[in-house]
């Protein structure tokens, strides 16, 4: 049973205690003749035993784990000297990589009495309506100015009306499935990209790691990147989980920065207010800017591309593998605070 167990984990399969009892009633016949009920307290007790429990998912990929790693390994003893030579600097070693942003993003899971047999989470309307982020990092552990996009019409009501009252320091385009594509890859390109590569020394040549999305691969993109005199690889997919910095070491506390904002909005509006209405764009556009400005300037950014196994610089005396990890489990704990910075509404939620 254990076996099977850890060949189905090995190959990154989802197990859970219904798979595990069925495979238990196939191989005893006097398990199968137990209540279910008894077979349930069994497996759970065998699993515990083992020191088997459900844990969340950090990595998806559509090929197993092995395989995927045994090729991103290989990709990068191919690509870590490319970030390494004389004609190279850090702050001209580039990764960008977009990533979904929701107007609302309640948790599952919420403190409350023993006992108790419903359980309300309060949510705001559109649950599902979403932006996305593009962010761009540097080796040195700079960020490049963020786009937000919005779904919608281009040149549309909300682009002519509203983007002057979003927060200046981040970029605003609208797309209608406010997806990346290629005219906005190519807005990137021209008002992100550029600007900074043009201030790169002469002896340095700099380069940025795409993964495979689509709009990255297109040759009208690859072009106006490489006439900027900026050299482009494309990471293999199903190797983003490892390889990409953003991927690895910036998303996650972007994302908890970002879920801050809105338990922060959700208390003053929800609790205060009563209602729970959407978010405003202009409300996301400052919560992006709000978590995208906290992440300046911190290691997080460095330690991104500092993964043990698969970094793209060596760790030495800067970043240990450890504080890698330590580091992004401390920001994640600090995170959990949210109601500390929220004016007037403590004593709200204590009484």
């Amino acid at each position: 049973m254990l076996l099977y167990i850890f060949e189905l984990c090995k190959t990154g399969m989802q197990v859970d205690y219904l798979l595990v009892l069925f495979k238990a009633a196939r191989l005893s016949q006097s398990f199968r003749a137990k209540p279910f009920i008894a077979q349930w307290m069994a497996i759970k007790c065998f699993m515990k035993r083992h020191s088997y429990t459900y844990r969340m998912g950090t990595h998806e990929s559509q090929r197993p784990p092995e395989e995927v790693a045994d090729e991103a390994r290989v990709w990068m003893e191919h690509t870590r000297p490319l970030v390494t030579g004389p004609h190279l600097n850090p702050e001209y070693v580039i990764n960008k990589d977009q990533t979904p942003m929701f107007f609302s993003m309640n948790a599952k899971k919420t403190l409350e009495l023993i006992g108790r047999k419903t359980i309300h989470i309060r949510k705001s309307t559109s649950d599902t309506k979403r932006a996305t982020v593009a962010v761009t990092i540097t080796a040195s552990g700079h960020t490049l100015t963020p786009i937000v996009i919005f779904k919608g019409a281009e040149n549309g009501r909300i682009e002519k009306r509203e983007f002057s009252t979003y927060p200046t320091d981040m970029l605003y385009q609208m797309q209608k499935n406010a997806w990346m594509d290629e005219r906005v890859m190519l807005f990137w390109v021209d008002r992100v990209l550029k600007p900074y590569v043009d201030a790169a020394p002469e002896h340095v040549i700099p380069i940025i790691f795409l993964d495979s999305y689509r709009c990255h691969v297109m040759g009208s993109v690859v072009d106006a990147i490489r006439s900027l005199g900026c050299e482009v690889q494309h990471i293999p997919g199903g190797c983003t989980g490892l390889c990409q910095p953003v991927d690895v070491g910036y998303n996650k506390p972007f994302k908890s920065r970002l879920r801050k904002e809105w338990l922060r909005w959700m208390i003053s509006d929800g609790i205060l207010h009563g209602t729970t209405s959407p978010p405003s764009r202009a409300e996301v556009a400052r919560w992006a800017s709000s978590a995208a400005n906290s992440l300046k300037g911190t290691e997080i950014i460095k330690n991104a591309w500092r993964k043990s196994g698969y970094s793209w610089f060596p760790i030495g005396n800067e970043v240990a593998a450890e504080e890698v990890v330590e580091t992004a489990e401390a920001d994640e704990t600090a995170e959990a605070d949210v109601g500390a910075g929220v004016d007037g509404v403590e004593g709200n939620a204590d009484k």
